[in-house]
């Protein structure tokens, strides 16, 4: 079974991604559908969020082996 050990949004310090809040974590199961980690994102602030330049990190607390979140628009509320 895989965990994840860490998992963090790393974005540049005054940014809009403030509003953004991880909501939802699943650490993929091997033999349990198609073994994939996934993570949903909630936009708790008042305007869209675009995620280009959005990086994630599931496990190896290595920032330069991060990888970069697909460029998304995330509506208020959504």
């Amino acid at each position: 079974m895989k965990t994840i050990a860490a998992l963090a949004i790393v974005a540049a310090a005054g940014s809009a991604s403030a509003g953004l809040q991880m909501t939802e974590i699943f650490p993929g199961v091997d033999g349990a559908g198609d073994g994939a980690d996934w993570f949903e994102l909630t936009n708790t602030g008042a305007t869209t969020i675009n995620t280009a330049g959005l990086f994630y990190d599931d496990d190896s607390a290595d920032a330069t082996k991060d990888d970069a979140l697909s460029a998304i628009d995330i509506a208020a509320g959504q």
